[in-house]
């Protein structure tokens, strides 16, 4: 699937985004993309096992995107290409957001890494 401009602009819409696969090294393509969105007021969860229970700029990173609480509207995966299946099943098992679903979620980094071999 292709991304449209008014996909794009949809995705962006939503307020509370998790960013699924946040590195906490300011160097990450993914920590790029948080402080982007971030500086777009953004309501931004950041989600990575590796991290889980340390902060970034004042927030809290979560294990998994259902232990977002209020939930999240949107997911952007950001994730190495082993790792996003699991990461996309775990944020359309998130019963607590009724918005989340398929158009609210992006996969980016991953479909670049399955591209590169």
């Amino acid at each position: 699937m292709q991304a449209s401009l008014p996909a794009i602009r949809d995705f962006l819409a939503q307020r509370r985004i998790a960013v699924v696969g946040l590195s906490h090294d300011p160097k990450d393509f993914s920590h790029s993309v948080w402080k982007e969105l971030a500086a777009h007021d953004h309501d931004l969860v950041g989600v990575n096992a590796a991290h889980a229970g340390e902060e970034l700029e004042g927030r809290v990173t979560l294990a998994r995107v259902q232990d977002a609480d209020p939930p999240v509207d949107a997911a952007l995966v950001l994730t190495s290409a082993e790792r996003s299946a699991e990461a996309v099943r775990d944020a359309l098992e998130d019963r607590k957001s009724t918005r989340l679903n398929s158009s609210h979620l992006v996969i980016s980094y991953a479909v670049f890494c399955l591209k590169k071999k």
